[in-house]
Protein backbone atom coordinates (compact mmCIF):
# COMPACT_ATOMS: atom_id res chain seq x y z
CA UNK A 1 0.00 0.00 0.00
CA UNK A 2 2.85 2.45 1.10
CA UNK A 3 4.57 1.50 -2.59
CA UNK A 4 1.56 2.31 -4.11
CA UNK A 5 0.60 5.83 -2.51
CA UNK A 6 4.36 6.77 -3.80
CA UNK A 7 3.64 5.59 -7.14
CA UNK A 8 0.42 7.35 -7.09
CA UNK A 9 1.84 10.71 -5.52
CA UNK A 10 4.66 10.61 -7.97
CA UNK A 11 1.91 10.13 -11.20
CA UNK A 12 0.18 12.99 -9.89
CA UNK A 13 3.34 15.78 -9.50
CA UNK A 14 4.13 14.68 -13.23
CA UNK A 15 0.81 15.60 -14.52
CA UNK A 16 0.99 18.72 -12.73
CA UNK A 17 4.10 19.52 -14.79
CA UNK A 18 1.99 18.56 -18.12
CA UNK A 19 3.71 20.81 -21.04
CA UNK A 20 1.69 22.34 -23.61
CA UNK A 21 2.05 25.42 -26.13
CA UNK A 22 -0.16 28.76 -26.51
CA UNK A 23 -0.90 30.15 -29.62
CA UNK A 24 -1.35 34.34 -29.96
CA UNK A 25 -5.11 35.23 -30.60
CA UNK A 26 -4.72 38.01 -32.37
CA UNK A 27 -8.60 38.86 -32.76
CA UNK A 28 -8.41 39.90 -36.32
CA UNK A 29 -12.33 40.81 -37.93
CA UNK A 30 -12.62 40.31 -41.37
CA UNK A 31 -15.50 42.47 -42.99
CA UNK A 32 -18.66 40.41 -43.70
CA UNK A 33 -19.29 42.78 -46.56
CA UNK A 34 -16.11 42.33 -47.93
CA UNK A 35 -15.30 38.80 -48.28
CA UNK A 36 -18.57 38.28 -49.41
CA UNK A 37 -18.07 37.27 -52.82
CA UNK A 38 -14.16 36.10 -52.41
CA UNK A 39 -13.07 32.73 -52.62
CA UNK A 40 -10.36 32.49 -50.41
CA UNK A 41 -8.41 35.55 -47.79
CA UNK A 42 -4.67 35.71 -46.51
CA UNK A 43 -4.66 34.62 -42.80
CA UNK A 44 -1.53 36.83 -41.01
CA UNK A 45 1.21 34.91 -39.40
CA UNK A 46 0.21 32.55 -36.49
CA UNK A 47 3.12 32.03 -33.40
CA UNK A 48 2.64 29.61 -30.81
CA UNK A 49 5.04 29.70 -27.77
CA UNK A 50 5.79 26.52 -25.77
CA UNK A 51 6.13 25.78 -22.65
CA UNK A 52 7.97 22.41 -22.28
CA UNK A 53 10.43 20.53 -19.56
CA UNK A 54 12.61 18.97 -22.42
CA UNK A 55 14.84 20.07 -25.54
CA UNK A 56 13.33 20.09 -28.87
CA UNK A 57 15.72 17.85 -31.03
CA UNK A 58 16.46 17.30 -34.73
CA UNK A 59 13.50 15.21 -36.64
CA UNK A 60 10.61 16.49 -34.23
CA UNK A 61 7.73 17.46 -36.43
CA UNK A 62 5.69 20.66 -35.47
CA UNK A 63 2.25 20.51 -36.43
CA UNK A 64 -0.51 23.51 -36.70
CA UNK A 65 -3.74 22.48 -37.66
CA UNK A 66 -6.47 24.60 -38.98
CA UNK A 67 -10.05 22.70 -37.73
CA UNK A 68 -12.57 24.51 -38.67
CA UNK A 69 -11.16 25.45 -42.54
CA UNK A 70 -9.21 24.28 -45.43
CA UNK A 71 -6.45 25.87 -46.95
CA UNK A 72 -6.60 27.58 -50.53
CA UNK A 73 -4.73 27.08 -53.55
CA UNK A 74 -1.68 29.28 -53.51
CA UNK A 75 -0.61 28.58 -49.66
CA UNK A 76 2.69 28.29 -49.32
CA UNK A 77 3.60 28.08 -45.69
CA UNK A 78 6.84 28.74 -43.75
CA UNK A 79 8.06 28.33 -40.33
CA UNK A 80 10.41 30.13 -38.19
CA UNK A 81 12.17 29.63 -35.16
CA UNK A 82 12.22 32.04 -32.52
CA UNK A 83 12.36 33.01 -28.89
CA UNK A 84 15.97 32.39 -28.12
CA UNK A 85 19.02 34.24 -29.89
CA UNK A 86 20.82 31.49 -30.91
CA UNK A 87 18.15 28.86 -31.72
CA UNK A 88 20.08 25.30 -32.39
CA UNK A 89 16.93 24.15 -34.79
CA UNK A 90 15.16 25.37 -37.83
CA UNK A 91 12.63 23.92 -40.15
CA UNK A 92 13.42 21.83 -43.01
CA UNK A 93 11.90 24.13 -45.93
CA UNK A 94 11.64 20.78 -47.84
CA UNK A 95 10.09 18.86 -45.25
CA UNK A 96 6.78 21.02 -44.92
CA UNK A 97 3.64 18.44 -45.60
CA UNK A 98 -0.04 19.61 -45.80
CA UNK A 99 -2.63 16.80 -44.82
CA UNK A 100 -6.52 16.71 -44.52
CA UNK A 101 -6.53 20.04 -46.47
CA UNK A 102 -6.28 21.64 -42.88
CA UNK A 103 -2.78 20.51 -41.09
CA UNK A 104 0.57 21.47 -42.38
CA UNK A 105 4.21 19.63 -40.79
CA UNK A 106 7.31 20.81 -40.25
CA UNK A 107 10.46 18.64 -39.56
CA UNK A 108 12.95 20.35 -37.62
CA UNK A 109 17.02 19.89 -38.34
CA UNK A 110 19.99 21.47 -36.82
CA UNK A 111 21.31 25.04 -37.80
CA UNK A 112 24.29 25.57 -39.82
CA UNK A 113 26.03 26.68 -38.19
CA UNK A 114 25.14 25.20 -34.86
CA UNK A 115 22.97 27.60 -32.80
CA UNK A 116 23.91 27.79 -29.16
CA UNK A 117 20.65 27.85 -27.86
CA UNK A 118 18.31 25.04 -27.03
CA UNK A 119 14.44 25.29 -28.09
CA UNK A 120 12.99 24.73 -25.16
CA UNK A 121 10.12 26.99 -22.42
CA UNK A 122 10.14 30.07 -23.98
CA UNK A 123 10.79 29.37 -27.88
CA UNK A 124 8.31 30.38 -30.66
CA UNK A 125 6.91 28.58 -33.84
CA UNK A 126 5.74 31.29 -36.19
CA UNK A 127 3.72 29.79 -38.93
CA UNK A 128 4.01 32.46 -41.75
CA UNK A 129 4.63 32.16 -45.52
CA UNK A 130 1.12 32.67 -47.93
CA UNK A 131 -1.22 31.81 -45.98
CA UNK A 132 -4.76 31.40 -47.21
CA UNK A 133 -7.26 29.81 -46.44
CA UNK A 134 -10.87 28.87 -47.95
CA UNK A 135 -13.61 31.55 -46.94
CA UNK A 136 -16.78 29.14 -46.71
CA UNK A 137 -15.95 29.47 -42.67
CA UNK A 138 -16.16 32.96 -42.44
CA UNK A 139 -18.85 33.50 -44.77
CA UNK A 140 -21.16 31.53 -42.48
CA UNK A 141 -20.04 33.35 -39.77
CA UNK A 142 -17.56 31.03 -38.44
CA UNK A 143 -14.45 31.59 -36.49
CA UNK A 144 -10.75 30.78 -37.83
CA UNK A 145 -8.87 28.70 -34.71
CA UNK A 146 -5.79 26.93 -34.82
CA UNK A 147 -4.15 24.29 -32.81
CA UNK A 148 -0.19 23.24 -32.41
CA UNK A 149 1.55 20.27 -31.00
CA UNK A 150 4.77 18.31 -31.59
CA UNK A 151 5.39 15.01 -32.72
CA UNK A 152 8.91 13.44 -31.22
CA UNK A 153 11.66 11.44 -33.27
CA UNK A 154 12.21 9.18 -30.88
CA UNK A 155 8.95 7.81 -29.51
CA UNK A 156 6.59 9.02 -32.25
CA UNK A 157 4.62 10.51 -29.83
CA UNK A 158 3.01 14.01 -29.29
CA UNK A 159 3.96 16.70 -26.83
CA UNK A 160 3.62 20.63 -26.28
CA UNK A 161 -0.22 20.30 -27.86
CA UNK A 162 -2.77 23.16 -27.10
CA UNK A 163 -5.52 22.66 -24.84
CA UNK A 164 -7.64 24.25 -26.56
CA UNK A 165 -8.22 25.59 -30.02
CA UNK A 166 -6.91 29.40 -30.48
CA UNK A 167 -9.62 32.18 -32.25
CA UNK A 168 -7.36 33.76 -35.05
CA UNK A 169 -10.36 35.75 -36.87
CA UNK A 170 -13.71 36.05 -37.10
CA UNK A 171 -15.95 38.02 -39.81
CA UNK A 172 -17.41 41.35 -38.42
CA UNK A 173 -19.92 44.10 -39.69
CA UNK A 174 -17.79 46.43 -41.90
CA UNK A 175 -20.92 48.47 -42.15
CA UNK A 176 -22.99 49.25 -38.92
CA UNK A 177 -26.42 51.27 -39.56
CA UNK A 178 -28.08 52.87 -36.72
CA UNK A 179 -30.91 55.84 -36.09
CA UNK A 180 -29.91 59.08 -34.55
CA UNK A 181 -31.40 60.70 -32.36
CA UNK A 182 -32.22 63.99 -34.64
CA UNK A 183 -35.33 62.04 -36.31
CA UNK A 184 -37.08 58.47 -36.09
CA UNK A 185 -40.38 59.18 -38.05
CA UNK A 186 -42.44 59.41 -34.86
CA UNK A 187 -44.80 62.28 -36.28
CA UNK A 188 -48.31 61.58 -35.40
CA UNK A 189 -50.85 62.36 -38.46
CA UNK A 190 -53.58 64.59 -37.77
CA UNK A 191 -56.78 63.34 -39.54
CA UNK A 192 -58.95 65.63 -38.58
CA UNK A 193 -56.78 68.24 -41.10
CA UNK A 194 -57.23 65.70 -44.14
CA UNK A 195 -54.19 63.81 -42.93
CA UNK A 196 -51.98 67.03 -44.24
CA UNK A 197 -50.10 67.86 -41.47
CA UNK A 198 -48.43 66.30 -38.88
CA UNK A 199 -49.90 66.80 -34.64
CA UNK A 200 -48.66 66.77 -31.56
CA UNK A 201 -50.93 67.36 -28.96
CA UNK A 202 -47.96 69.14 -26.85
CA UNK A 203 -46.12 71.43 -29.63
CA UNK A 204 -49.11 71.88 -31.67
CA UNK A 205 -48.42 71.24 -35.43
CA UNK A 206 -45.25 69.55 -37.20
CA UNK A 207 -44.96 70.75 -40.85
CA UNK A 208 -42.27 67.62 -41.61
CA UNK A 209 -41.47 64.50 -39.62
CA UNK A 210 -37.81 63.50 -39.99
CA UNK A 211 -35.98 60.25 -39.42
CA UNK A 212 -31.77 60.18 -39.35
CA UNK A 213 -29.70 57.47 -40.59
CA UNK A 214 -25.95 56.86 -39.48
CA UNK A 215 -23.63 54.52 -41.78
CA UNK A 216 -19.98 53.73 -39.59
CA UNK A 217 -17.49 52.30 -41.80
CA UNK A 218 -15.22 50.29 -39.72
CA UNK A 219 -12.83 49.89 -42.16
CA UNK A 220 -9.96 50.81 -39.76
CA UNK A 221 -10.76 47.83 -37.43
CA UNK A 222 -11.45 45.46 -40.34
CA UNK A 223 -9.81 43.11 -42.43
CA UNK A 224 -10.92 42.57 -46.84
CA UNK A 225 -12.59 45.61 -46.62
CA UNK A 226 -15.58 46.55 -49.05
CA UNK A 227 -15.81 49.61 -50.87
CA UNK A 228 -19.33 50.61 -51.02
CA UNK A 229 -21.01 52.41 -53.82
CA UNK A 230 -24.44 52.63 -53.18
CA UNK A 231 -26.37 52.88 -49.71
CA UNK A 232 -30.08 51.50 -49.75
CA UNK A 233 -32.48 51.46 -46.89
CA UNK A 234 -35.82 50.26 -46.50
CA UNK A 235 -38.08 51.89 -44.54
CA UNK A 236 -41.33 50.06 -43.46
CA UNK A 237 -44.65 51.77 -42.45
CA UNK A 238 -47.55 53.09 -43.54
CA UNK A 239 -47.08 56.24 -46.24
CA UNK A 240 -50.70 56.23 -47.54
CA UNK A 241 -50.61 59.78 -45.56
CA UNK A 242 -49.01 60.68 -48.91
CA UNK A 243 -51.77 60.35 -51.23
CA UNK A 244 -53.75 63.50 -50.13
CA UNK A 245 -56.18 63.31 -53.20
CA UNK A 246 -56.65 59.16 -52.04
CA UNK A 247 -56.27 58.69 -55.61
CA UNK A 248 -54.11 55.17 -54.88
CA UNK A 249 -51.10 56.85 -56.59
CA UNK A 250 -48.70 59.15 -55.94
CA UNK A 251 -48.28 62.53 -57.91
CA UNK A 252 -44.65 64.26 -58.67
CA UNK A 253 -45.70 66.53 -56.07
CA UNK A 254 -46.77 64.50 -53.41
CA UNK A 255 -43.21 62.52 -53.08
CA UNK A 256 -41.35 65.35 -52.97
CA UNK A 257 -43.06 65.58 -49.95
CA UNK A 258 -40.05 62.91 -48.61
CA UNK A 259 -36.67 64.90 -48.87
CA UNK A 260 -33.29 63.08 -48.89
CA UNK A 261 -30.30 64.98 -47.26
CA UNK A 262 -27.34 63.44 -47.53
CA UNK A 263 -23.42 64.12 -47.82
CA UNK A 264 -24.61 64.06 -51.50
CA UNK A 265 -26.51 67.04 -51.21
CA UNK A 266 -30.04 67.23 -50.42
CA UNK A 267 -32.49 65.80 -53.29
CA UNK A 268 -36.53 66.01 -53.37
CA UNK A 269 -38.75 63.14 -54.79
CA UNK A 270 -35.39 61.57 -56.04
CA UNK A 271 -33.38 58.60 -54.41
CA UNK A 272 -36.84 56.83 -52.90
CA UNK A 273 -38.94 54.43 -54.70
CA UNK A 274 -42.72 53.90 -53.29
CA UNK A 275 -43.80 50.60 -52.40
CA UNK A 276 -47.43 50.27 -54.40
CA UNK A 277 -49.22 49.04 -51.17
CA UNK A 278 -47.58 53.00 -49.90
CA UNK A 279 -46.02 50.25 -46.74
CA UNK A 280 -42.51 51.52 -47.31
CA UNK A 281 -40.18 52.86 -49.29
CA UNK A 282 -36.94 52.58 -50.30
CA UNK A 283 -34.20 54.84 -50.50
CA UNK A 284 -30.91 54.31 -52.65
CA UNK A 285 -27.60 55.91 -53.91
CA UNK A 286 -26.97 58.20 -50.40
CA UNK A 287 -23.50 58.61 -49.22
CA UNK A 288 -22.38 57.07 -46.23
CA UNK A 289 -23.21 58.76 -43.14
CA UNK A 290 -26.06 60.80 -44.49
Amino acid sequence: MFKKTLLALALTGLAGTATAATIAEPGTEYSAEGIAKLTSFDLADVTATVTTTASYQAGDKVVFTFPNDTFAVGTAATLVVGGVADPALEADPASVKYTNGNTVTFTLRATTPAGADAITSGATFTLGGDLKLDVKNLQAGGKVTSTFNAISTVTSGSFDATTTAAVLAEPAEQYKVSVGSGGLLNGVVDVSKGRLVFDDTATGAKPTDKLTITVTDNVATTESDATAVSVSHKINGNFSFLDADSNGELSSAEKAAVTVSSLCGSVSGQGVAFAEDLQSITITDIAEGG
